[in-house]
């Protein structure tokens, strides 16, 4: 099989937001398909981990509260906001996981 000229530069361009070769970002891209794994971009990729990486220090945040609403006798219902801080992370590996199209 043979790339066009301009088939091969989009192919580049992924690459090097990848930090990878042309080469393994075409492997990857055609593990992944055979594998049913979703290939999003980098940068998408790299904001949702970000995104994870907050809800779970939001959580932390949250367990801080409760500790000090425990101590100082008021009530507040930690629970429910971390009920919702675990939902946005499995709406995440939903989105995660379903398949480009």
């Amino acid at each position: 099989m043979t790339l066009s000229d301009k088939e091969y530069l989009a192919l580049k361009k992924s690459a090097e937001e990848c930090g990878i070769s042309p080469t393994q970002r075409l492997k990857n891209l055609a593990f992944d398909h055979l594998n049913d794994q979703n290939n999003y971009p980098f940068e998408v990729q790299k904001s949702l981990g970000e995104l994870v990486h907050i809800l779970r220090g939001v959580g932390n945040n949250i367990n801080q509260i409760a500790r000090y609403s425990n101590t100082v006798k008021e009530a507040w219902d930690e629970e429910k906001a971390l009920e919702h801080l675990i939902f946005l992370e499995q709406e995440i590996q939903k989105f995660l996981n379903k398949k480009n199209l």
